[in-house]
């Protein structure tokens, strides 16, 4: 799995790369900006207020790079606002529960100030598939718009509590390269397709960082279905939650052609097996 994972990740940046003080001041600024969005307190509210399993994990899949080759503003945004709604879950995750939360970060492309920066805000930064061994049935894991191939290797052990990431019933659409592995084929993506409650990740009006992503949680009350449990964990009653989400059956033709297609704009610079080749409009970068 390891040499799987390497024959498909782009190499991090390793000159002319920002500092660590330039990326944190950014963060500053896009997080001073965030805070004040519509899309900030919807997500704040929907955390605090669901029925969710206990959470004592949460992993972060690639999410970019904070220092993209061509410096483009819209990357680094789009970026810094995954970061910012995954930094936000948290924190309203560990209210919630009265105790901290660990935060890992895997994405190959970091460069070292990505790293740096990572870790100034007390968090884990590990290599490629690394991440995937932190998850299990108390981790909420967040990976928006990356490769099938990425969320099949996240979603093949144990369910996370939580999973924010692309709807998994855009994957019925979506048919580029299928493999025995494929997330569509998955018992576990079908369990929780079918099982946990979801509704639309609020979106962000400045970019598309989270178009056709969903936000999938499973109940306190509930217990791992059999194949699935967990040693140490209780018994679960699944329940289906109905709210409507947008999948690509909402979209026009030329919507879900652009859509089945890789990514191009960040083809040199993001795309990596863990970033997207997963574009939400015509015009749009993917991160």
């Amino acid at each position: 799995m390891q040499e799987q994972f390497e024959a498909f990740s782009l190499k991090p940046q390793t000159e002319n790369i920002r500092s660590l003080e330039e990326i944190a001041a950014e963060y500053r600024h896009v997080r001073s900006q965030w805070e004040k969005e519509a899309a900030c307190r919807e997500l704040k509210r929907h955390v605090t207020n669901i029925d969710v399993f206990p959470v004592s994990r949460a992993v972060c899949l690639g999410i970019g790079t904070f220092d993209p080759p061509d410096g483009g503003w819209e990357t680094k945004r789009r970026t810094f606002v995954q970061l910012m709604a995954f930094l936000t879950m948290v924190e309203c995750l560990e209210k919630k529960n009265g105790s901290k939360i660990e935060c890992t970060f895997q994405e190959p492309i970091f460069t070292a100030s990505d790293k740096k920066f990572i870790e100034s805000l007390g968090h884990k930064v590990v290599e490629t598939p690394g991440g995937f061994e932190h998850i299990n049935t108390c981790t909420a894991l967040f990976g928006v718009h990356l490769y099938r191939p990425i969320y099949a290797k996240a979603l093949e052990g144990d369910l996370p509590a939580i999973f924010v990431g692309t709807d998994l019933d855009v994957w019925d659409w979506v048919t580029f390269g299928k493999t025995e592995n494929d997330i569509v084929c998955t018992s576990n993506v079908k369990i929780m397709e079918n099982t946990y409650s979801k509704r639309k990740f609020p979106q962000d009006a400045s970019t598309t960082a989270f178009t056709s992503t969903s936000f999938y949680w499973r109940s306190s009350k509930e217990v791992m279905p059999q194949g699935q449990k967990s040693k140490g964990e209780p018994s679960l009653d699944w329940e289906k939650d109905s709210t409507p989400v947008e999948t690509l059956k909402d979209r026009p033709d030329d919507d879900k052609q652009q859509l089945s297609k890789p990514k191009q704009y960040l083809s040199e610079s993001h795309k990596s097996v863990e970033t997207t080749s997963f574009p939400e409009t015509p015009s749009s970068k993917v991160q």
